[in-house]
């Protein structure tokens, strides 16, 4: 049997490879070491690769829209079936060059960036954290979307079979990418991160709550085991993603109340942070 696909063709082929790895490594946006598969985080060096590949065979379809003999790194020579095509990296300078409509500047520097990294696991030790891959795997893949359209190939049957096929994970995948980030673990909104961050540098002052009688009451960081003996499975707590050692943050499921020794959240003590 004898297969043939063109430039388009192929780029939605190693689409849909990287949304199946993806798929693999994912596991429901868990990042913790503790409670993540090995063997399914790897994938997301494949999920990676794969995304990659497909972006820079898209930019080359986008060139040979605009002229053949564009996809190819040398255009002063004859064209023959051994003529080396344009790489990935050439390729995004020279569709910018040729329309910056359809990328941006910022866009442009992001996907070289992802590239350099693509490079870097195919010729290199691999060396990825989840929560720093998964963003830009999201950015790159709503790229390519937004590349798909500016081809006008909205009707493509084979886009429209892989999208329809894993619309959940697409529709996640382009949620994320508004904006997410992965901090503690968690899967959040920039601004979230943001606005933790500043819970965060204020947390040590925290540490003690008060009655309506005005008894003082020192409360348990995450993972002390003064009162409850069993250490924390989790690097962060699984609620209100306070490090070891840190207060819990308000209305956290887990924290417990320093005077009755039951749930501080659903407890009748109405204890108040102290701050003097």
């Amino acid at each position: 049997m004898k297969i043939e696909l063109d430039i388009l063709r192929n780029a939605y082929d190693y689409f849909e490879e990287s949304i199946k790895y993806y798929e693999i490594a994912d596991e429901d946006g868990t990042h913790e070491e503790a409670f993540s598969d090995y063997n399914s985080k790897i994938k997301w060096k494949m999920a990676y690769i794969t995304l990659i590949q497909s972006f820079e065979l898209l930019i080359k379809a986008e060139l040979k829209k605009i002229l053949d003999i564009l996809i190819y790194e040398n255009m002063d020579i004859p064209i023959t079936s051994k003529s080396k095509t344009i790489s990935g990296t050439k390729g995004i300078e020279r569709l910018y060059n040729c329309n910056p409509k359809i990328i941006s500047l910022e866009e442009k520097g992001f996907i070289k960036e992802c590239i350099e990294i693509r490079n870097s696991f195919v010729h290199c030790d691999v060396d990825l954290d989840t929560a720093e891959i998964k963003p830009k795997y999201c950015k790159m893949y709503s790229l390519f979307a937004k590349m798909h359209n500016e081809l006008n190939e909205e009707s493509n049957e084979v886009y429209i079979r892989i999208v329809n096929e894993h619309r959940k994970t697409h529709g996640n995948v382009m949620e994320f990418s508004k904006g997410y980030v992965v901090f503690r673990n968690v899967e959040m909104l920039e601004e979230f991160k943001n606005d933790f961050l500043k819970e965060i540098a204020n947390n040590k002052r925290t540490g003690i709550l008060i009655d309506k009688a005005g008894v003082k009451y020192n409360r348990y960081p995450y993972g002390n085991t003064e009162w409850n003996v069993i250490p924390p499975l989790h690097e962060f707590c699984p609620d209100c993603a306070a490090a070891l050692g840190e207060f819990h943050y308000e209305d956290c499921d887990i924290e417990i109340c320093p005077k009755c020794h039951n749930q501080l959240l659903s407890c009748d003590c109405e204890l108040e942070v102290y701050v003097e």
